[in-house]
């Protein structure tokens, strides 16, 4: 589909979107920019010529790491189904639950597992204190799907109340953090049961739901009500800005780990800033055409980029010592890593496109046989 914001606002109905096609230029560079960063990172974050200021925090602080899971997150969020079309007849929540798990939530499920399991079985190197013992980052967003589901179906509230309500959840999560020992349970509690082994990534999903649902409100925002994200962004990015400056005063370190206030803070005020950045750039260059090919390719395949990039970091860390490797060859493996993940996400995009192309003409072929030799019906009565 490919309508501006608006012919969107003005001539077209939500409903008649293809979800899965119609994304302004903008949001196109966002997401690409946010996972080609993240794809880099993954694989980079091994060799020694990547600077360890910039790998995953311990405990408390913030790094360009820690910001690749929840960008992703506020990323799904903010093109969230709920963010585009709300539902014409509303119905129960098991039944939006089912049509959702099937769709989005199922696939994750079996993607952590399948990782889970490849781990544990080749004793790939995994950092225990980052989601925990079983839980991996296909989990999270698993269930923050399955839990927007059951926020969107339970929803009353205005967009705008809904922000408020997480905002409030946020400060209610922090509180318990700061003030009923919270923190000190995620980093020194044992790993006796099931879910003490995986508390960082169960009760991070506190902190990645509110961050899921603000992209959302400003997925609704933009996308749905059609206002200008250079005019509309801003006040909210010097409101995050004034609130991450209010957590610092007031002593509240920022930590991944516990996915807290600060963290959430950071992360939508830095997605809301490049966001605005992408926005303000298309609408100066007046880029209001469809975005490249190659972008247009990786946006619409962000999860199987994802993938693809996991696959080739494992297969490179089996086959080299990469703690070995000197900075002229890390960066020659790194660049043949990122163009070989970006043409193999081509390639399946062709092979996947190449089906329904080819049930179309079959289609065709069919109706214009009929059409040829239209069949003779004799009516006896």
């Amino acid at each position: 589909c490919s309508c501006s914001c608006s012919s969107l606002k003005n001539n077209t109905t939500i409903q008649h979107i293809n979800m899965g096609t119609y994304r302004p230029v903008w949001l196109s560079f966002f997401r690409v920019f946010m996972m080609g960063m993240t794809v880099s990172a993954i694989l980079a974050v091994d060799f020694c010529v990547f600077p360890r200021r910039f790998a995953k925090t311990k405990a408390y602080g913030i790094s360009l790491m820690d910001l690749g899971v929840g960008a992703m997150v506020f990323s799904a969020g903010f093109v969230s189904v709920r963010s585009f079309a709300s539902q014409a007849k509303p119905s129960s929540w098991h039944r939006h639950l089912k049509r959702y798990f099937g769709k989005r939530t199922g696939p994750l499920v079996l993607l952590g597992l399948a990782r889970l399991v490849a781990v544990k079985a080749t004793g790939y190197h995994e950092v225990v204190t980052e989601y925990g013992v079983h839980w991996n980052f296909f989990f999270t967003l698993a269930m923050v799907f399955v839990l927007h589901e059951i926020v969107s179906s339970a929803r009353t509230l205005s967009p705008h109340a809904t922000l408020v309500t997480f905002s409030v959840i946020m400060c209610i999560y922090q509180f318990a953090l700061s003030k009923m020992e919270l923190a000190s349970f995620v980093f020194d509690a044992s790993r006796g049961t099931l879910f003490l082994k995986n508390r960082e990534g169960i009760l991070g999903l506190v902190g990645f739901l509110s961050i899921f649902e603000v992209a959302s409100f400003f997925g609704k925002s933009t996308l749905k009500m059609g206002l200008d994200p250079v005019s509309f962004f801003p006040p909210f990015i010097v409101l995050m800005s004034a609130l991450v400056l209010g957590t610092t005063v007031a002593g509240i370190q920022i930590s991944r780990r516990l996915v807290n206030l600060p963290y959430v803070l950071v992360v939508v005020m830095l997605c809301l800033t490049l966001l605005w950045a992408f926005a303000w750039v298309v609408k100066l260059l007046r880029m209001e055409s469809e975005d490249s090919t190659l972008v247009r390719v990786l946006n619409s395949k962000l999860l199987i980029w994802f993938l693809v990039a996991n696959v080739f970091t494992g297969l490179i860390n089996f086959a080299f010592n990469t703690r070995e490797i000197g900075d002229m060859g890390a960066i020659a493996i790194l660049s043949l890593y990122f163009g070989g993940s970006i043409l193999v996400v081509k390639g399946i995009s062709e092979l996947m496109n190449r089906r329904p192309k080819q049930n179309r003409n079959n289609q065709q072929n069919k109706t214009q046989v009929a059409e040829a030799h239209p069949r003779i019906e004799i009516n006896f009565q």
